[in-house]
C-alpha cells in the first residue's frame, strides 16, 4: 500500500498551564473548527498538549477533531512503535549551517527516539514515512513541522514542539517520551517496549581522521578542514563529554 502524502502535518506543543481548566482556548477555535470535540475531550487533550496554530486554512474547520475521532474509531487496530535515530538519519537543526562564530564547535547532535501508534494495517509504511519525515531531506509539508529544530535544539524555544499528528493518514509521533504516554492513555492504547539507546562511544580511541568525520557528521563543525584545526585529544574529549 502506498500511503497518500504527508502534506498536513500538525504540530503539538506542551500542555499549557491554566487556572480555568473548562476555558476555551486559543487551539480550541483554530485548530479544532469552533471546538469540535467535546468539552471533555479538550480538557483531556490539554492535559498531554497544546495545539500549535499552522496559520493556515488548511489545518481549521475541524480537521484535527476529525483525525482524532477517525483514531479513537480506530483503536483497536491501532499500534505503538518506537524508532530510534542516529544523527546520520535526519535533518540537522539549521543553525549548524550557520554557526554564530566561524569554526565554533557546537553540541554533538545525538541519537534520539520517536515514539507513535498507527494502524496496524500500515505501520511499516509509517514507520518509513516517519523517518522520511525526520530525514535531512523531508518531503514538503503545508507548514513547517519544526522537526529538525526538536530533534536537534542548539537554542531555547518558547514552547518546544515536542509531538505531530499527520493529518492526511492518521497517524501520530513524538519525540516526548511523556506525551506519547498521555496520548496512549487517552487512546487506550498499549504502549510497545522501548528499547535502550546504544552506549557511549569512546571517541579517544578513534584515529583523527575518524574524529573529524564524526565531528562533521554530528554537525560539531561545518566542514572537516574546520575540524582538522582541533586538536585529536580535543576532538575526542568534545564527543565524549556530548555523550554524558
Amino acid at each position: 500500500m502506498t500511503l497518500p502524502d504527508s502534506y498536513l502535518v500538525q504540530r503539538l506543543a506542551g500542555p499549557r498551564k491554566t487556572t480555568n481548566p473548562g476555558a476555551v482556548q486559543a487551539h480550541h477555535v483554530f485548530g479544532g473548527g469552533r471546538l469540535g470535540l467535546s468539552p471533555q475531550a479538550w480538557q483531556a487533550l490539554d492535559q498531554v498538549c497544546t495545539v500549535d496554530y499552522m496559520g493556515a486554512a488548511e489545518y481549521e474547520g475541524g480537521v484535527l477533531p476529525n483525525a482524532l475521532n477517525e483514531i479513537i474509531r480506530l483503536r483497536s487496530v491501532i499500534t505503538s512503535f518506537v524508532l530510534t535515530l542516529a544523527p546520520h538519519e535526519r535533518e540537522l537543526n539549521w543553525s549548524r549551517k550557520y554557526p554564530a562564530k566561524k569554526g565554533f564547535p557546537l553540541p554533538p547532535a545525538k541519537t534520539v527516539q520517536i515514539f507513535g501508534f498507527a494502524p496496524v494495517t500500515i505501520l511499516d509504511e509509517v514507520k518509513d514515512r516517519v523517518r522520511l519525515l525526520c530525514s535531512p531531506n523531508p518531503p514538503r509539508t503545508k507548514r513547517d513541522s519544526l522537526i529538525s529544530q526538536n530533534l536537534d535544539p542548539i537554542e531555547a524555544v518558547r514552547e518546544p514542539v515536542l509531538g505531530w499528528i499527520e493529518l492526511n493518514n492518521g497517524f501520530m509521533f513524538f519525540s516526548d517520551r511523556k506525551m506519547w504516554e498521555g496520548f496512549c492513555t487517552i487512546f487506550q492504547l498499549e504502549m510497545c517496549a522501548v528499547p535502550p539507546l546504544p552506549g557511549p562511544t569512546n571517541h579517544f580511541a578513534m584515529s583523527k581522521k575518524d574524529l573529524v568525520t564524526t565531528a562533521v557528521s554530528l554537525g560539531v563543525f561545518r566542514n572537516k578542514s574546520l575540524a582538522n584545526k582541533m586538536s585529536k585529544d580535543l576532538l575526542a574529549q568534545t564527543l565524549n563529554q556530548s555523550q554524558s
